[in-house]
């Protein structure tokens, strides 16, 4: 009788545990849900910026992951919008319970620009480059969502990154911040040149970061500049710029749209932006592993980083 009456005393506490275990997790859900849609009602009254992320299908998960962390950190966010090719669009709607209630929307590449195009006009110049041709092609994808955004602003970010500290986007006159780190990539300038003969490195930091605050009038301004010039080569202003880089740096470092709308704002809409220094782990998967990350790790890091990055 009295090892019967132990049996179940320890069955019931099994299934306890079990049931606690569950209740934190879906209160911990439940925490995230709130959190999320009270900061999405704050952002009403304040500058509307759409977080815009362009991804691959086996970068999805990441963005699903760290959605919380984007409405938890970064300040002003209205809507995700999550750009990229036919996987990712018939896989996506796999994702939809995950997304904490958040408004966002699915944009297909090709509606932006001409995947292939890119893809013939980069092997035409140098077969072996092909390769890195989705590297290119994210950075026209950034560039070209400009052509169809209805803000002031758009907000890009790498699906790689983790915000791990409060982002503000415009201080309290509503002047945007553009943040800036020290590690500079003469390729890109080389290429700027060619693109901007007026334009060239002229500061001692590079627009270079894992996000970055676009505003929608100038880079249109910056696409059309390059559409216009007949000096360069190519129908289409992607191709032009395929065109403009140095054969030997087409299969690595040839282009950056961070760099070239930087420099490019910095010269023809001085003082719009606030300057101000980013710092971040890059090789956050050297000592993390993402699918377990989470606030403990985020406490952590956030005493010496912004954000924390993932990369392949």
């Amino acid at each position: 009788m009295l090892l019967f009456f132990k049996k179940n005393i320890n069955i019931f506490f099994m299934k306890y545990k079990k049931l606690k275990l569950f209740l934190f997790l879906f209160l911990i859900s439940l925490l995230n849900f709130i959190i999320i849609n009270i900061k999405i009602k704050n952002n009403k009254n304040k500058n509307k910026v759409s977080l815009v992320i362009p991804t691959k299908f086996r970068d999805l998960y990441k963005i699903i992951k760290n959605i919380k962390y984007y409405f938890k950190f970064i300040d002003c966010i209205k809507n995700l919008v999550i750009i990229g090719d036919e996987n990712v669009e018939k896989n996506i709607g796999n994702y939809r319970s995950s997304f904490y209630n958040i408004p966002y929307n699915f944009i297909y590449e090709g509606k932006l620009i001409n995947v292939a195009k890119i893809k013939n006009a980069i092997k035409r110049r140098k077969k072996n480059a092909v390769e890195r041709t989705g590297w290119y092609i994210q950075q026209f994808i950034k560039m070209a969502y400009s052509i169809i955004c209805k803000d002031d602003y758009y907000l890009i970010w790498d699906s790689d990154t983790i915000p791990v500290k409060p982002l503000k986007l415009f201080d309290k006159k509503k002047k945007p911040f553009f943040h800036v780190r020290k590690i500079i990539a003469k390729p890109y300038f080389i290429t700027l040149k060619k693109v901007f003969p007026n334009l060239g490195q002229i500061y001692n930091y590079s627009f270079v970061t894992e996000h970055i605050l676009i505003k929608t009038e100038i880079m249109k301004n910056l696409i059309q500049k390059i559409e216009e010039n007949n000096n360069l080569i190519g129908d289409i202003w992607y191709e032009k710029i395929i065109n403009s880089i140095d054969l030997k740096y087409l299969g690595n470092i040839g282009f950056s749209e961070f760099e070239t709308y930087g420099t490019f704002s910095s010269i023809y809409y001085k003082n719009l932006y606030i300057i101000k220094p980013w710092k971040s782990l890059r090789e956050g998967k050297k000592y993390y592993n993402i699918k377990s990350f989470n606030s403990s790790d985020i406490q952590i890091i956030s005493k010496k980083y912004d954000a924390i990055s993932f990369e392949h």
